[in-house]
């Protein structure tokens, strides 16, 4: 195994409309040649290995409007966010040769499916976030909302005919801060206000996805079947039987923990 090597190529410009406005705007492409991965079980063991080069590209926004007067206070807001270009492989996935018990060869993939799907295709192709923050004598207000966008997974257990695609979210948070005296500060925050929860679908890769898609017949449990239709033995085997129907085997695109509530003090000695 031999070290990764990483081109790295940022271009950006900024502007300053005003005083109180500002924004940056940055494009990056990175390449990895050699890129060292965790391979699947192949046989009985894993590894790590140079498996392939890849090359991620995007771009970064970031953008405020500050000291904005309203009534005894005053706001400032922003908006920043990305967008990839690309996030893919640039080479095959490597096969390994195993040699079986009678003396067969089986190639194998050093990476399945369900992993390289994790590696380029589970995080969101745009993410943005526009913020407000109010302060107002002692007291401050702030609330963020996250767009997240579309993510794919194609997870273990799944027929390889079928993926499943997240919907975009929008999740709100939301937090109040006090400043009682000079070293007592209050906080009150709440994470994903409306409790948005992941949902996700699945898609078809071809013609026979599809089909299982559109199958609405039940397996018998007479002939030995589930009593449920492919589509929904498909649901179970990736959700643990639907114990973790939000986010799925291999996890969502944000979390599925709904709203929480914190509240701390924090004093300065």
């Amino acid at each position: 195994m031999t070290p990764e090597k990483s081109t790295n190529i940022t271009v950006g410009f900024g502007g300053k409309i005003t005083n109180n406005i500002n924004f940056t705007v940055d494009y990056y492409k990175i390449d990895v040649e050699d890129r060292v991965i965790y391979t699947n079980q192949i046989g009985k063991n894993q590894f790590f290995i140079n498996g392939f080069d890849t090359t991620t590209s995007g771009i970064d926004f970031v953008s405020s409007i500050s000291n904005i007067e309203i009534g005894a206070g005053k706001l400032d807001l922003n908006l920043s966010g990305n967008y990839t270009i690309d996030n893919k492989r640039t080479q095959d996935v490597p096969m390994i040769d195993v040699k079986n018990d009678d003396g067969s060869v089986t190639a194998f993939p050093v990476l399945d499916r369900s992993n390289l799907a994790l590696m380029f295709t589970s995080r969101p192709e745009t993410k943005w976030i526009l913020g407000a923050n109010y302060e107002i004598n002692k007291v401050g207000f702030a609330i963020n909302n996250t767009y997240f966008g579309k993510t794919t997974f194609k997870q273990k257990f799944m027929s390889s005919d079928l993926r499943t695609e997240f919907t975009p979210k929008i999740i709100t948070d939301l937090a109040v801060n006090f400043k009682a005296s000079e070293k007592l500060t209050v906080a009150f925050n709440i994470n994903n206000l409306l409790n948005i929860l992941p949902e996700w679908a699945f898609k078809a890769e071809n013609a026979a996805g599809q089909a299982i898609i559109d199958d609405t017949s039940v397996i018998s449990i007479a002939d030995g079947g589930s009593g449920l239709t492919q589509l929904q033995n498909e649901a179970n085997a990736i959700t643990f039987n639907g114990r973790y129907s939000q986010m799925t085997y291999d996890g969502s695109h944000f979390s599925q923990l709904g709203t929480m509530f914190n509240l701390s003090l924090n004093y300065q000695f």
